[in-house]
């Protein structure tokens, strides 16, 4: 689904080109990259997986700013999180859920740094997530989702699962037990629509696990995951699709095999991957368009003249 595969333990990332004659190059990557990596990358030639190799280590030397950018913004999110962060304030009762549950985190703050990562057209918020069927799952920290209409929160309490595009868990600290807790709510998500009736056996929202710290190897995260899977029998559509530990590393579901996990150690420039691997998750058109007259369960008869 996602255009990702692994080679050596290196990730790599699937780009477009277009084709000059007979060769096909890679100035397709130009549109972001600085003038003198741009004169650097129109020399490679696209004929060997070797050039892709050398023209990805050639935008991560180059390019330090776009990793130190995200890099800091991981930085904001442990901060956010720090039981120090910690605000007291009135109970809402707008039908928004206070984000997250735990109570430790700053959820305005985080929900501002969410919101860097996706594109403009999305909100990320801690609102709801709603089917058809009136299936509502608990314990989704944040959601982005398309806003159409300004006052969705108010009409429904809720957002239709039809707009909402990817959904995120946050975690503070990782152990055995958070991590159990967290995919149990990352499965009760992947739940969304398949108990409507006029749902087609679900709907695809990507789940995005965020966790601040970890004291396991990742080896150990590899096993803990795989035997949360495998002792639950779980249908891979319930597991989740990326997990970052912040500015540390990052696990990717790898959709090319059933029930399997990618794990890289790829420290500071974590969130850089998170961030173009999450996107390509986001930009997944949905098969089903919103339809509100679905959400009406109310059967009334009216007079007609």
């Amino acid at each position: 689904m996602v255009p990702v595969f692994f080679e050596d333990g290196k990730m790599l990332i699937e780009r477009d080109c277009y084709t000059k004659g007979k060769e096909k190059t890679a100035c397709h990557f130009m549109c972001t990259m600085s003038t003198e990596v741009e004169k650097e990358l129109n020399g490679i030639k696209w004929g060997k997986r070797r050039s892709v190799e050398l023209a990805e280590t050639i935008i991560l030397k180059r390019e330090g700013m776009f990793r130190n950018y995200f890099k800091a913004l991981g930085d904001e999110l442990i901060k956010a999180c720090a039981p120090s962060q910690v605000k007291k304030s009135a109970g809402k009762t707008t039908g928004k859920k206070s984000a997250p549950p735990s109570g430790s985190f700053d959820g305005k703050k985080i929900e501002d740094v969410l919101s860097k990562f996706v594109p403009i057209h999305y909100t990320v918020s801690a609102e709801k997530i709603i089917d058809p069927s009136g299936y509502s799952p608990e314990n989704v920290d944040y959601i982005a989702y398309k806003k159409v209409f300004r006052d969705m929160d108010a009409m429904m309490h809720a957002i239709p699962s039809e707009l909402v595009y990817g959904a995120f868990f946050i975690n503070s600290a990782l152990t055995a037990v958070s991590l159990g807790e967290t995919l149990s709510h990352v499965a009760n998500m992947k739940k969304i629509n398949r108990f409507s009736e006029q749902g087609d056996g679900g709907q695809f929202i990507p789940a995005f696990v965020l966790t601040m710290d970890m004291k396991m190897s990742y080896q150990d995260l590899k096993n803990l995951i795989l035997d949360y899977y495998v002792s639950r029998s779980l249908d891979n559509m319930f597991e989740f699709d990326i997990m970052v530990v912040v500015n540390q590393g990052i696990v990717v579901k790898d959709w090319r095999e059933k029930r399997s996990f990618k794990i890289l150690d790829t420290g500071d420039d974590t969130m850089q991957w998170f961030f173009i691997l999450m996107n390509e998750y986001l930009d997944v058109e949905k098969q089903e368009s919103l339809d509100l007259r679905k959400y009406v369960k109310e059967t009334t008869q009216y007079r007609e003249y």
